[in-house]
């Protein structure tokens, strides 16, 4: 399967838990991935999951690249965080009407870090 079919994928689960309640939707990814922009604080593991909504006060875009949304981390202040479908590892609506992981081995460029 190709990592663009699998993006895709990842694009339309999360549209769909989106669309399925107005509740925040919970994203599991690889802070080890190169192109994902999180506060410092969350590096310190390999895995992270961040709620994201557009409920939230500011601006949800997610298009083919990845998903993107300023949001605040208490006493850290605003961030503006942005992940790529390739860092995706699961994403969860929060009633867990729609809920998918993807193996580990459908994010190549993190790959090496997680299984070490």
């Amino acid at each position: 399967m190709s990592n663009s079919f699998i993006n895709l994928q990842k694009k339309k689960y999360f549209t769909d838990a989106l669309n399925t309640n107005s509740g925040p939707v919970l994203v599991l990814f690889s802070t080890k991935h190169s192109s994902v922009t999180i506060p410092e604080h969350l590096r310190n593991g390999m895995l992270c999951v961040i709620k994201f909504s557009k409920g939230f006060a500011n601006c949800l875009n997610y298009d083919s690249t990845g998903i993107k949304q300023t949001l605040t981390f208490g006493d850290y202040g605003m961030f503006d965080v942005s992940i790529p479908w390739e860092a995706i590892l699961g994403i969860q609506s929060q009633d867990n009407s729609v809920k998918q992981v993807w193996a580990i081995s459908t994010i190549p460029s993190s790959r090496s870090t997680l299984l070490n």
